[in-house]
């Protein structure tokens, strides 16, 4: 018989226990304020209740094997390791980064699989293998896999639309993401691309798959089957959007009608994902339900090494540990507020006044910035000009690169000219910046002037291709690096200044030159790290 557990041991699993609980809570709590700022994401809490729900049906069925305090050592450690480090990263992701909860899940559900694994062996970590990852789905996608994806949906959906709306006897041009027909411009925005709708489908797709018993291999292959009905849905939503736009007049496919046409769709990718299901629900040989057990029963004995208490411990630890590298990360921004006191940027300077203006949730969760300043100046002449002021306390920590020609051409605007502008000369610390004209249509255009620098040196061409072809989820930070090197005062981290203008003429672009100089001037007063060499 396995040995009673002494008032010890279990004090120690009630904490292990608590410790993750609390983390499931503080990483519930960040989704819902994720949650708060991305409405598209607010049907995620059900995918929460239902793993909650499903875990909670399962406990009283949970078997038990001989338990594995080898196979629980590298999920609990992995856990213990990566907890400081997570909490460390939050108190520096101002913007946001959805990566971190991704890392906060996993580490969340390796510190349950190695209790399981200590408690009850193989058999009960598989037994709520499913409520675990069904609640990966809860999850944002990270920005490094959201951007070229939403990219490739919103180009699969228009060039669908655009092939299928000429059969309806709807003449359409197509520019970038936009359609141009008769009755007016059709864009396939990025939140009309399927991206949100993917996440949903695939869930759905999953839990379809487990309340049909399916295994691994077909319950994968039918969550993996959502992708094309999401483009063939979506497709379908831009080419019936399109017939009631030429038809009916565009009132019918915004607001309330936009809506209800997406939902309404939505449903159909659901029958759609039934039907296959049905298809795959066909025995196949060798394929075994997840609820089926592949693990016979071993015979019952002592348990000689206590597993459950030394992951219980390692658990712990690293919980401990984690409260630590929260304050370590609350220390930093404070430094890295000192750094980069971007709001104290003058609201008048050189005949120009600004006004402070709203930042966009999506905005701050897709560049992960530590501060972030956007305004709007606008001198006598009525000239107005916007200028996005971005800092990032580590250049490693940068969620990809975001060229200016990617953001407008998502828009539908093509480059007219581009071209370099000195902003300083050379004898005061020379600061080139990246000059971009757009278009868009016969009549929208728009001026664009932006560098980018790190530490003090200004980016290059060369640069820039470099920081498009970077890769990655989330490299090493700079501070492990700065308090080898001795100089953990000198910020390194990356600073991006743009301005921009809605219109390309004469006066504009030099109106938007002489305000940019001045601009320099007080961007490097208030950042004098920043200043570059003369």
């Amino acid at each position: 018989m396995v040995a009673p557990r002494s008032p010890i041991r279990s004090r120690v699993l009630l904490v292990a226990w608590a410790a993750l609980a609390l983390a499931a809570c503080g990483l519930a709590a960040a989704l819902i304020q994720f949650w708060g700022t991305s409405p598209e994401y607010a049907d995620r809490f059900l995918i929460l209740l239902a793993s909650a729900g499903i875990a909670y049906s399962l406990r009283g069925t949970a078997p038990s094997s001989r338990p594995l305090v080898w196979h629980a050592l590298p999920p609990a450690c992995f856990a213990a390791l990566l907890a400081p480090l997570a909490t460390y990263l939050h108190t520096q992701a101002s913007g946001g980064r959805t990566v971190l909860l991704w890392l906060d899940a996993s580490i969340l559900a390796s510190g349950v699989v190695g209790l399981f694994l200590a408690e009850g062996g193989r058999r009960r970590a598989r037994h709520f293998a499913f409520p675990m990852l069904f609640a990966f789905f809860a999850l944002p996608i990270p920005s490094r896999i959201l951007g070229p994806l939403q990219n490739h949906l919103q180009e699969a959906t228009t060039a669908i639309a655009a092939a299928a709306l000429p059969l309806f006897g709807l003449p359409v041009e197509r520019s970038g993401f936009v359609l141009h027909l008769r009755a007016g411009d059709l864009g396939v925005a990025e939140a009309c691309s399927g991206v949100q709708s993917l996440t949903a489908l695939a869930a759905l797709a999953a839990f379809v798959a487990y309340r049909k018993g399916f295994g691994p291999m077909r319950g994968t292959l039918l969550t993996l089957l959502a992708v094309p009905v999401v483009v063939l849905v979506n497709a379908v939503r831009a080419i019936v959007s399109g017939v009631i736009q030429e038809e009916a007049g565009r009132t019918y496919i915004r607001g309330i009608w936009h809506s209800a046409l997406g939902v309404g769709l939505l449903f159909v990718g659901l029958g759609i994902i039934v039907g296959i299901a049905r298809i795959l629900s066909v025995r196949v040989a060798g394929d075994r339900s997840l609820h089926e057990d592949r693990f016979p029963a071993p015979a019952a004995r002592k348990d000689p090494h206590r597993a459950s208490p030394l992951i219980a411990g390692i658990l712990i630890v690293g919980a401990l540990a984690g409260v630590g590298g929260y304050f370590l990360g609350t220390s930093r921004e404070m430094a890295v507020a000192r750094d980069a006191p971007l709001d104290t940027l003058p609201l008048e300077f050189d005949g120009w006044r600004g006004a402070d203006r709203p930042i966009p949730d999506e905005v701050a969760s897709l560049l992960g910035q530590d501060r972030i300043l956007y305004r709007s100046y606008e001198n006598n002449l009525g000239q107005r000009v916007d200028v996005w002021v971005i800092y990032w306390s580590s250049a490693k920590l940068v969620k990809g690169y975001h060229h200016p020609d990617l953001c407008w051409g998502n828009r539908g605007y093509r480059v007219t000219a581009k071209r370099t502008e000195n902003v300083r000369p050379a004898e005061c610390g020379a600061v080139p910046a990246t000059a971009r004209e757009f278009a868009r249509g016969e009549r929208d255009t728009q001026f664009v002037l932006y560098w980018t620098q790190e530490g003090n040196r200004i980016w290059t061409d060369a640069d820039e291709r470099a920081a498009q072809a970077e890769t990655g989820f989330l490299a090493q930070p700079d501070w492990p690096d700065d308090a080898l090197s001795g100089n953990p005062e000198q910020p390194t981290g990356r600073l991006v200044v743009l301005v921009g203008t809605e219109s390309a003429s004469p006066l504009a672009r030099a109106e938007a030159l002489r305000f940019t100089r001045g601009l320099a001037v007080e961007v490097y007063r208030i950042c004098p790290w920043a200043e570059p060499v003369r």
